[in-house]
């Protein structure tokens, strides 16, 4: 980061994500976590994109607990999610327009299922669970990756637009 400007936009933004991911916690697969990663990734890019979800993932920790299997989920996952969404941005910031919406939602409905599918490698992996044990705990992720995986679509369908511009505005 170049500035205090940059260091102060990225710890307003992981305030903000550990503030929505909380206030929405008592709501199984309903999240904006998504949305506004995907806005802020986009619109800053892969490196600050990557220094944001990073910090995101760690101190959060604080809040919901320090967890093994979570903290590697979150690390692995929303630096994936950086890289992607940060590298979408660099090819289509320049040119934006009705198909960048599309190519945004398009990604979240591709990405935001690995989150559970990582999960789902991870939790069995880490804990030891029996091959029996992994089969019921994947079975039993499957309609809250299906209901995340539409919140994040809706979400980014309605949200992304309103929240481009803002970070558009604060980035410029």
């Amino acid at each position: 980061m170049k500035s205090a400007n940059e260091f102060t936009i990225t710890g307003v933004f992981v305030a903000l994500l550990i503030a929505l991911q909380w206030a929405l916690s008592v709501l199984p697969s309903v999240e904006l976590v998504s949305v506004f990663s995907a806005v802020f990734c986009y619109s800053f890019g892969v490196k600050k994109g990557v220094i944001a979800m990073t910090a995101f993932s760690l101190l959060r920790c604080f809040v919901f607990g320090f967890f093994p299997t979570a903290m590697l989920l979150y690390l692995v996952y929303y630096n994936l999610f950086a890289v992607c969404f940060g590298f979408l941005g660099n090819k289509m910031r320049k040119k934006e327009g009705a198909g960048t919406h599309l190519w945004v939602i398009l990604l979240v409905i591709l990405i935001t299922p690995c989150f559970t599918l990582l999960d789902n490698l991870i939790t069995p992996l880490v804990l030891g669970f029996s091959k029996n044990a992994a089969k019921i705990y994947f079975a039993s992720s499957l309609p809250f990756m299906a209901t995340q995986t539409v919140c994040a679509a809706l979400t980014t369908a309605l949200l992304f637009y309103p929240l481009r511009k803002v970070f558009k505005s604060v980035s410029e």
